[in-house]
């Protein structure tokens, strides 16, 4: 039994709720997660902790390891705090900023709303806790889903605990086009997942042209001339969208291929450089101004970065990166953070925990899963 932590795994959940959705974890089974793996004498270390060993090598028990909870869903704050502050673990919620502000807003919270404690209590039956997680919006077409989000009113009472720490995943978890390419239109249609390298803000009819995640990719520019165009033809009301494509889209081929040679270009690297930098300097600001810290750890979306995105996101103030891909994190290496997902069998989970425990047979079995 090593007298330190030599590595610091790290597990990942999203969503913890009971929809139907990939990525939601039933509760049941994240209260499962968290109650053995406290019997068996694991427990999640906090923000600071988690800083301090990879940045500076600061020494952690035994047995230590560190949860995350990407995209700040309003159920990491009703069912994922209360557990975690139950079981004495700690985690880090990685919010998509923006998202959080206007979840406040359009949510109409009058302020903090009940939770699992409050079920636990007696003052309120679970039945009678806020909708949480991803629903389906739609029981009849399984691809639409509402995403609702916490309110930094509820952001501030879950740091003030102790439990929950902070960390930045970019303000909309956006994407870019990266190319003229594309064999599809953009049209009327549900998402699977509240997050799924949409390009925002483009009119239905434009060429869903090839896409990646903002902050590791150069954009492509679609030309003012093709925008106007499209969204001239096109109508840009859902229900008329929809119809236009049903009945007229041969029109709408004809237009796009007037474009070829002429759809956009590609932003300069001077224009590139402001754009991320100014996503990932706001996204720091926000945490910075709501919660009253100096944000330092960064998750990026989907896992995608680039040296590119490294440096910006160092400019910015970051210094410490969460990726998606596993393996042992041994101190002193924040710029690469390894994340393993919860798997749904508890015993695999704790599992792999004692592996990447471990930084030779972290690495070894990273390679050989490979």
């Amino acid at each position: 039994m090593p007298l330190k932590c030599s590595s610091l795994p790290v597990l990942t959940w999203h969503s913890v709720c009971d929809a139907p959705y990939t990525l939601c974890f039933p509760v049941a089974l994240f209260e499962e997660h968290c109650r053995v793996l406290a019997e068996k004498g694991w427990f999640g270390v906090g923000l600071e902790q988690a800083e301090d060993f990879f940045l500076h090598g600061r020494e952690l028990p035994p047995q230590s390891f560190l949860i995350t909870l990407d995209d700040g869903y309003l159920d990491n704050y009703v069912y994922a705090w209360p557990i975690l502050r139950k079981y004495g673990h700690k985690a880090i919620i990685f919010p998509v900023a923006e998202r959080v502000t206007a979840a406040s807003s359009a949510r109409g919270a009058a302020g903090p709303r009940p939770t699992l404690e409050d079920v636990w209590a007696g003052r309120l039956r679970v039945e009678d806790l806020p909708p949480a997680g991803m629903e389906m919006a739609d029981r009849n077409n399984p691809l639409v889903c509402n995403d609702w989000f916490f309110t930094w009113d509820e952001a501030r009472l879950m740091a003030a605990s102790g439990v929950i720490g902070f960390g930045g995943h970019s303000l909309r978890h956006g994407a870019v086009f990266t190319g003229p390419e594309y064999t599809d239109f953009l049209r009327p249609s549900g998402r699977k997942i509240p997050f799924d390298l949409k390009v925002e803000n483009m009119p239905w009819g434009l060429p869903d042209f090839r896409r990646g995640a903002e902050l590791a990719c150069r954009a492509f520019l679609p030309s003012a001339a093709l925008l106007r165009a499209v969204a001239g033809l096109v109508p840009q009301e859902e229900e008329e969208a929809g119809e236009f494509f049903r009945s007229r889209e041969g029109e709408l081929k004809e237009l796009v291929a007037s474009f070829q040679g002429r759809m956009g270009e590609y932003e300069t690297e001077e224009e590139r450089r402001k754009r991320v930098l100014s996503i990932l300097q706001s996204n720091r600001n926000i945490l910075n101004q709501e919660l009253g810290m100096e944000a330092r750890s960064f998750c990026w979306p989907w896992g995608h970065h680039g040296a590119f995105g490294l440096d910006m996101a160092r400019a910015a103030g970051f210094e410490v990166f969460y990726h998606v891909s596993p393996g042992p994190n041994p101190p002193g290496r924040p710029g690469l953070i390894r994340r393993l997902n919860a798997k749904r069998d508890t015993n695999r989970t704790l599992n792999r925990l004692r592996i990447y425990s471990r930084p030779l047979w972290g690495e070894i079995y990273r390679r050989i899963r490979r």
